[in-house]
């Protein structure tokens, strides 16, 4: 499972990607709410550990994404528009480091079905996914450098 600190470096990293080409700055305000909000989808965990299915699933980041960006587009506005960006950011971010950490994420709420490249007869050794989070760190580390320096 990836740590939050990975979920943050690769929320930010890929927001001021984003943010870059539209405000001309890659790291600003929304690098941050991207990054909080990658945070707050792990508010959903039960005491048990498991990943309710409300929050984390394929279905409830499409919902929310698709309903972001039809707000951002009627808005006009470029600044409610990289608000609703960063949310959405935030949160598809997070999902898709979920799907790779081997237990996946839910296809819709209430369902068994998951989504994850490795099941668990075929998952990778710990150590392998821990280095592939390392390595996105570490990759997200340096885009947010350059993205300082620009």
């Amino acid at each position: 499972m990836p740590t939050l600190l990975i979920h943050v470096l690769f929320a930010a990293a890929v927001q001021g990607l984003v943010s870059f080409p539209l405000v001309g700055q890659g790291i600003n305000e929304f690098t941050f709410y991207a990054a909080i909000v990658s945070i707050l989808v792990d508010l959903d965990h039960r005491s048990d550990e498991k990943r309710s299915s409300a929050i984390h699933s394929f279905f409830t980041t499409s919902l929310l994404s698709a309903i972001c960006v039809a707000i951002a587009v009627v808005a006009g506005d470029v600044w409610t528009g990289l608000l609703l960006i960063s949310i959405v950011v935030g949160f598809v971010s997070h999902i898709s480091l979920d799907v790779t950490d081997g237990e996946g994420v839910y296809v819709v709420p209430r369902n068994s079905k998951r989504i994850a490249p490795f099941r668990r007869a075929r998952r990778p050794r710990q150590s392998r996914r821990r280095r592939s989070h390392l390595i996105l760190a570490g990759l997200s580390v340096s885009v947010l450098l350059v993205l300082v320096c620009i």
